[in-house]
């Protein structure tokens, strides 16, 4: 996960035109920009929390009310602000406003992560979801399930309890796979230079849920389980297990696993109604996959699939894969990372006759949010990537113009 609060350092400041009280920055241990006040100077310690992070209420970010207050989740959502030449993309606190003790903040350096000091979560797409959409994932526990599964003794009771209450979700299987989470190039900046030379494959990124699907390894009937980000279900109540039911993915996953010996671990973007305003317009819930990977039980060894098997299997599955917008050598599209980011706000989609068409290129005449829109962003990943292992890596870039205009507004667009 991502440090979405961290200590960093002001590298530069500088003015924007028709703003008397604030100026733009940029700091050393990030790629990212932000606006900010005027007594902020270069050299300071500053407490940099990123866009997509949850704050909670508290006397202290009481300033970010009318911007940024969600009453759905109680909480203030760091939204990103674009004005003039800068991209801001998210807020920049003194440590001196931040809610901690002076000993506390006394101890901060630059480059730690305060994300859990100030009580900070990431903004989760099905935290704001409609009430049927969401029902089975806030289901509580009953309190003598709690006990028992945190007693050694009796956690076996409670074991027995989830297995046959399949609406309750369970914990995300992080031991054979981690949670989708992209790093934004901007906390990455050292791979523009040591993988510049790597051959890289690039896909839009799409506004659904991120979904992952496996077999239970640790089930002896091999039950199926899918998973939000953060939890897994064993049974109907939730839309990821009535898309499962859509792709019969459960017979598949155990038809491969009695063919080849390994479990087949799927991560995908869902799409849909009730999901982020489905501003595709899709009729019914859509996988699309980014990530396949494989636990051999013999072994206990955990593969990340190439992008070239990942496209073999989601055909044989039925499944599409996410958009893929082309191949590049990195230096290519990323001299540095304003190019990269440009490349990002280059990538396109429309709906036309009902149907969304990914990966678009605009005609001479066509407008942007009437023709066509622009894509949340892209993922870029070398082709030797294996997150597990230490190989290669992957990283997200993300459209300021896109956030901003917000999805409301994309989802209300009348398509010609």
């Amino acid at each position: 996960m991502r440090d979405l609060a961290s200590i960093c350092t002001i590298d530069k400041v500088w003015p924007l035109d028709g703003k008397d009280r604030v100026q733009g920055c940029s700091m050393v241990e990030n790629g990212f920009e932000a606006m900010v006040s005027k007594d902020i100077t270069p050299g300071m310690l500053v407490c940099f929390i990123q866009e997509g992070a949850i704050l909670p209420v508290v006397d202290a970010w009481e300033w970010l009310r009318k911007r940024c207050y969600k009453e759905s989740i109680n909480g203030f959502v760091i939204k990103p602000l674009k004005f003039s030449s800068i991209k801001s993309w998210g807020v920049v606190i003194p440590l001196s406003d931040l809610p901690l003790s002076k000993q506390e903040v006394s101890v901060l350096k630059a480059g730690d992560d305060v994300t859990d000091a100030l009580n900070i979560r990431k903004y989760e797409p099905e935290e704001d979801a409609s009430p049927n959409q969401k029902s089975s994932s806030n289901k509580a526990y009953p309190v003598w399930v709690k006990f028992c599964l945190s007693k050694f003794w009796l956690r076996w009771i409670g074991r027995i309890w989830q297995k046959f209450n399949t609406k309750v979700p369970l914990q995300f299987p992080s031991r054979y796979i981690e949670k989708s989470d992209e790093t934004a190039v901007q906390n990455m900046k050292s791979i523009l230079e040591k993988f510049k030379d790597s051959t890289v494959y690039v896909s839009q990124k799409l506004e659904g849920q991120s979904a992952t699907v496996l077999l239970d390894i640790d089930n002896r009937k091999h039950r199926l389980l899918v998973c939000s980000r953060n939890n897994a279900y064993a049974g109907p109540g939730n839309n990821f297990w009535e898309a499962a039911q859509k792709y019969s993915i459960e017979k598949k996953l155990k038809e491969l696993y009695k063919a080849t010996g390994l479990y087949y671990i799927l991560q995908m973007e869902q799409c849909g109604p009730s999901i982020q305003n489905n501003i595709y317009k899709f009729k019914e819930l859509t996988w699309f996959i980014y990530t396949i990977k494989t636990y051999n039980p013999k072994t206990k060894e955990c593969i990340q699939l190439s992008w070239d098997k990942v496209k073999e299997i989601a055909s044989a599955l039925g499944i599409e894969t996410v958009p893929f917008a082309g191949e590049f050598k990195f230096s290519k599209i990323a001299s540095d990372l304003p190019s990269l980011v440009k490349f990002a706000e280059e990538q396109y989609w429309r709906i036309k006759d009902g149907k969304v068409e990914f990966c678009y290129i605009p005609k001479d005449g066509e407008k942007l949010w009437e023709d066509y829109a622009q894509a949340e962003g892209i993922v870029i990943r070398s082709y030797d990537y294996d997150k597990s292992n230490g190989i290669g890596f992957s990283t997200k870039v993300k459209n300021l113009e896109y956030a901003e205009k917000g999805l409301g507004k994309i989802s209300s667009i009348k398509w010609k």
